[in-house]
């Protein structure tokens, strides 16, 4: 993955999962969509019926395999080629 966007996740690490929880609790389920264009980081959140179906299905496989309800999804694409669906632990924010 690229490095602009570890650091962009590390050093923003605190905000996104405020982004996050503030669009769960008005959106319902869904995941934090973070993307790479150009030199910047686009941040949105897609609710869970709003997903392609093979989003849906990975991320209920997720689940399924890890069902603690303090995890939350990152859905990270730095290049076209290049998306990774992440699982941040909110009772382990350290």
């Amino acid at each position: 993955m690229d490095q602009r966007v570890i650091n962009f996740l590390q050093g923003n690490k605190v905000e996104l999962i405020q982004i996050y929880i503030t669009e769960r609790s008005s959106k319902g389920e869904g995941m934090l969509m973070i993307t790479k264009v150009g030199e910047q980081m686009n941040v949105g959140y897609m609710a869970y019926y709003e997903m392609p179906e093979e989003l849906q299905q990975e991320l209920l496989r997720k689940k399924e395999n890890n069902p603690k309800p303090s995890i939350i999804y990152f859905y990270v694409c730095s290049s076209p080629d290049n998306a990774q669906l992440f699982e941040i632990d909110l009772d382990d924010r350290n």
